[in-house]
Formats: structure tokens, C-alpha cells, sequence
């Protein structure tokens, strides 16, 4: 017969086997798995995986609510949070328990903020590194960007503070901008879905550029977004990403691969905005110089014009002047011209009186002599008949005329056909179907067009 113990004393035999293990306190390091908060206290297990992520070893693990406070106060002094989730990695520091019922775990007592640091920017060195390699940090830089984007998408939380300071900063300004907002969780388990769905939607829209953003946080809330499916994704995005994630003095995975990277969402905002301001800055100088050049241009057209005006009024006065001077000079030649021609004419007109004076008697006896003798000569009967039988013989042409003229016969009821070149036609061989004559009679003229052409042939003559 066994003898058997009963399990209280089982129990009891194993806590003082194990009293000096659990009088020890140690640093443990692992990842959370399978935690619960019931009451405020935290209940899990500690586990180890290897590189193919297989669970090698696996403890049981409490921490109780007070404990938890005081490590949450530590954490935020070093800029973190403390997060109590399945998958996060810590190093705390421990000491082993055991219960009748609950069994063997590990009580935390403590925890190093500088260790999950640690663990979370190798983890970021990682990426970073594989990002390189596969030079993945020129792929969005490269993507055209239009010196003015208007159509923006913005990812980040509809509620949160980054939202409120990027749309203050572009409602500020006097630019339109057309924003198109993705909501999405910035920090937490849900980053990485919400982001990437996020990314998925903005590709379907016609956008200039997309901006990714985040207000400041706490240094382990902005490794939420040190994520290399994101970062992924925004290198080989086909829209420009701009960052501003928040953070002052470290560099998140994303602005590595984004396009552009700034500081906070307001950084954003202001180069956004700063873009239209340059622009306008850079319009009003060359409006201003467009002025001045116009103006100096204009006053120096203005100055030629002036000159121009004076030198017109002044111009005729001095042709004038020249012209009166010619004039008066040639007026001056042609008196004296004038007057030594009268002078000239005057000693001739003198002789020809002394001539007339001296023989005018002689001269007209020799005109009535002349004239006398070329009457006496003159045969008046006989330019007399001439004359009569040249008009005999006009009367004659007259009559003849007047027998021949075409009008005669037109009045006794013949007709003259003409074509359009106002030619007479003689023969039907001068006109053809289709053609326009003109048929001339005593009293008038008729238009008409040939339809039909038939030729008399009993009238023809060899």
C-alpha cells in the first residue's frame, strides 16, 4: 500500500524546496503573450521564440495593480508607455512565486524603460537597414511633385491634435486647398492596417500629393509608425508623400522613404502654405518690374514723342522761313528779269513804231495791189459748180444709204440674230442646243435658248 500525500503537502514540500530561489530577485527578458487585466492587475505569460518564431520557453507571470502604477510613472519619466499587450517586448525584474493553487510565476517587481528602447530601435535599425539595401529611400523622392499641390491627402486621426494645428495652419492662409482626409490610428496595434488602408484609398483619387501626419507623443507611441509594410508601401506609392510626424530630435522609418519630410504638422502645413505665399512674392516682383521697365519704357516713348511734337511745331515754322527766303529771292530775280525784258521789249516796240511811222502808206498800197491781183484771179464760177456737183453726189450716197439700211428691213418684218458675244449669225452651223442668242427686231431685242437645231438642207448651195 503507497503511502499518499496530500496536495497541500505537495505544495508545501515544493515552496520550501524552492524558498531560496524565491527569496532572489532577477532580470528576465521576453515578449508578452496572452495578456488579461482583471481588477487592474495583470495576468499572462512570459515567452521566448526562436528565429523561425516557435515558443521555446514559456512562464507564467503577474503583476499586480500597485506594482503596475509605479512601473507606468517610471516609463512616462522616460518618455514612453508602459503597454501591458500581447507581442511587446520587456525586460523586467522579477521574482519567483508560488501558489497552492495558481502554481509557479513570476512576480514582476520592476521594469527597464532603456531596454524596450532597446528592442524597439533595433528593430528600427533593422528596417532602416533592409529599406537601404533595397534602395528604397529615392523611390517616392522621385515622383514629380507640382510646385502648387491643392488636392491633398492627409492620414492621420480626424480627433487629433496634428489635424487641428495642419488645418488651422492652411484655413489660415488665404489659399484654397482641397483636403481629402483618410482617419486612421496613428499609434497602437491598429497603425499599420489603418495606415495602409489609408494609403490603398488615396491611390483611387486624383491627388497632388498626400501628407502623412502625427502630433508629439510619447518615444515608444512614435514607433507605432517605424513599420516596414508602411514604409514599403510609400516607396513605391505613385503620388509624392510628404511626412510630419511629430517628433523634434529622432527620424521615423517613413521619413526615410517619404518624398519629404518635416518636423510637425504644422511644419507641414507652413511649407504648404509657404509654396503659394513664394509664389505670390515672386508675381508681385515681377509685376513691379514689369512696371518699372514698362514706365521707364514709357516715359522714354513719351520724351521722343515730346521731341517729336516740338520738332513738328517748330519744323514748318522754319520750312517757312526757308521757303519765304527762296521765295523772296526768286521774286527778286524775276523783277529784274522782268524789268530788263521790258526794257528790251520797250526799245523794240520804240522801233517798230518809227518803222510803222515811217512807211505805212507804201505798205498798205502794196496789201490793196496784192489783194486786187488774187481777186481778179480767183475763178468764183467755177468752185461754184464744184461745189454744186459734190452735193448732187452727196444726196445720191444719202439715198443710197437710207435703201441699204438695215432698219428698212427689219421694219418689213425681218430679224437679226446675235450670240452672247454679240456676233451676227448666219448659219445654224454657228450655234448649238443649249445656247443663248438674241433675236433683234425693228422695235426691240428678245433672249432666248436653243433647244432644237435642224438644218434646211433643200437650201444649201454648192
Amino acid at each position: 500500500m503507497h503511502n499518499f500525500f496530500p496536495v497541500s503537502a505537495v505544495t508545501k514540500r515544493i515552496k520550501d524546496y524552492l524558498a531560496p530561489a524565491m527569496a532572489a530577485e532577477f532580470w528576465v527578458r521576453g515578449e508578452l503573450y496572452n495578456v488579461s487585466n482583471r481588477g487592474g492587475h495583470y495576468y499572462g505569460s512570459l515567452i521566448e521564440t526562436d528565429t523561425s518564431g516557435r515558443t521555446v520557453a514559456k512562464v507564467e507571470i503577474r503583476l499586480w495593480s500597485g506594482q503596475y502604477q509605479s512601473i507606468k510613472r517610471k516609463f512616462q519619466q522616460a518618455g514612453m508607455e508602459l503597454k501591458m499587450t500581447s507581442g511587446m517586448q520587456y525586460g523586467f525584474l522579477c521574482k519567483l512565486t508560488f501558489h497552492n493553487v495558481y502554481g509557479l510565476a513570476l512576480e514582476i517587481k520592476d521594469a527597464d524603460p532603456q531596454f524596450n528602447l532597446g528592442e524597439m530601435e533595433r528593430r528600427r535599425q533593422e528596417i532602416i537597414n533592409k529599406l537601404k539595401s533595397e534602395n528604397r529611400f529615392e523611390m517616392n523622392k522621385q515622383v514629380p511633385l507640382t510646385f502648387l499641390p491643392q488636392k491633398i491627402g492627409l492620414i492621420t486621426s480626424g480627433s487629433s491634435a496634428a489635424y487641428s494645428d495642419f488645418m488651422k495652419t492652411l484655413n489660415s492662409s488665404p489659399w484654397g486647398f482641397i483636403i481629402y482626409l483618410a482617419d486612421a490610428r496613428m499609434q497602437g496595434d491598429a497603425t499599420e492596417d489603418t495606415v495602409l488602408k489609408a494609403l490603398e484609398v488615396l491611390r483611387q483619387l486624383d491627388l497632388d500629393l498626400v501628407i502623412i501626419t502625427r502630433g508629439g507623443g510619447s518615444k515608444s507611441d512614435l514607433y507605432s509608425l517605424d513599420n516596414l509594410k508602411i514604409a514599403l508601401a510609400i516607396s513605391e506609392y505613385p503620388i509624392p508623400v510628404w511626412t510630419g510626424i511629430g517628433h523634434e530630435i529622432d527620424t521615423s522609418v517613413l521619413d526615410y522613404v517619404a518624398h519629404t519630410s518635416f518636423k510637425t504638422p504644422t511644419a507641414v502645413a507652413e511649407h504648404l502654405v509657404a509654396r503659394y505665399d513664394t509664389l505670390k512674392v515672386n508675381l508681385d516682383n515681377f509685376q513691379d518690374r514689369l512696371y518699372y521697365h514698362w514706365k521707364k519704357e514709357y516715359n522714354r516713348n513719351n520724351e521722343a514723342i515730346s521731341q517729336a511734337m516740338n520738332l513738328l511745331k517748330s519744323a514748318p515754322r522754319y520750312y517757312l522761313q526757308q521757303l519765304n527766303s527762296r521765295l523772296n529771292q526768286t521774286a527778286s530775280r524775276l523783277q529784274d528779269t522782268t524789268l530788263m525784258r521790258l526794257k528790251r521789249w520797250s526799245l523794240l516796240l520804240n522801233s517798230f513804231i518809227h518803222k510803222l511811222r515811217s512807211y505805212p502808206d507804201s505798205r498798205l498800197q502794196q496789201f490793196a495791189i496784192k489783194l486786187q491781183y488774187q481777186v481778179s484771179s480767183f475763178q468764183l464760177f467755177k468752185y461754184i459748180g464744184l461745189i454744186n456737183e459734190q452735193s448732187r453726189k452727196l444726196k445720191d450716197y444719202r439715198r443710197l444709204l437710207k435703201a441699204n439700211d438695215p432698219l428698212n428691213n427689219l421694219k418689213k418684218g425681218y430679224t437679226i440674230v446675235y450670240d452672247q458675244q454679240k456676233k451676227i449669225i448666219r448659219s445654224v452651223h454657228d450655234i448649238s442646243t443649249e445656247s443663248e442668242i438674241t433675236t433683234r427686231f425693228s422695235d426691240g431685242e428678245i433672249s432666248s435658248k436653243v433647244n432644237n437645231i435642224k438644218e434646211n438642207k433643200n437650201d444649201k448651195t454648192d
